[in-house]
């Protein structure tokens, strides 16, 4: 892969920017285009340019949610898995027909899964079985199966969520990407 250096000495920029190095021919000669500008011209599109490369090259968010019962129900539980693309970020707890959240840790392996540690160190056993999450509860006899939520429009009605796993297989993938096997 070729490399393109571009000079800004002349020009004076902030925070002491004198010399990018690029991999992309079409990104130097946008720059070269930019310093054939008048004078306070670049400095002003090259600040621009580097917002717009910056939240354009930044990972993406990406969540699987599963969950419990009946929303809106007493009953319903769920549970939002979050990373950015690169690691684990957060772990979301919502409970009852009010949605109360609580902010979860990741605990570590167990088994052929994870833990996950409440504020107040109560532990929850994560397993994955195909497409579903077993959930255990040392205080509980049973596990619960959670099933992924799917979150976007129903029937052309609603918003797109665009972190949210478009399916069951992509957010199985997720879990065991990023919670399972690391």
């Amino acid at each position: 892969m070729s490399e393109y250096l571009v000079d800004f000495q002349h020009f004076n920029l902030p925070y002491g920017i004198n010399t990018l190095k690029f991999n992309s021919l079409f990104t130097h000669s946008l720059i070269y285009s930019f310093t054939h500008l008048p004078k306070s011209m670049p400095s002003i599109l090259l600040m621009f340019f580097l917002l717009l490369a910056s939240t354009t090259l930044a990972t993406a968010q990406k969540v699987a949610n599963y969950a419990y019962g009946e929303p809106g129900s007493q009953a319903y539980e769920s549970l939002s898995f979050w990373t950015d693309g690169t690691k684990r970020t957060d772990i979301i707890y919502t409970y009852g027909s009010d949605r109360k959240e609580v902010k979860l840790r990741y605990g570590g392996k167990q088994g052929t899964g994870f833990k996950l540690l409440f504020p107040n160190q109560h532990v929850l056993v994560v397993m994955p079985k195909g497409n579903r999450l077993h959930v255990s509860d040392p205080r509980r006899p049973s596990a619960k199966s959670f099933a992924w939520q799917y979150e976007g429009p129903v029937d052309g009605v609603g918003t797109f969520c665009r972190p949210c796993a478009q399916s069951e297989s992509e957010a199985i993938q997720l879990i065991r990407t990023y919670f399972v096997n690391r």
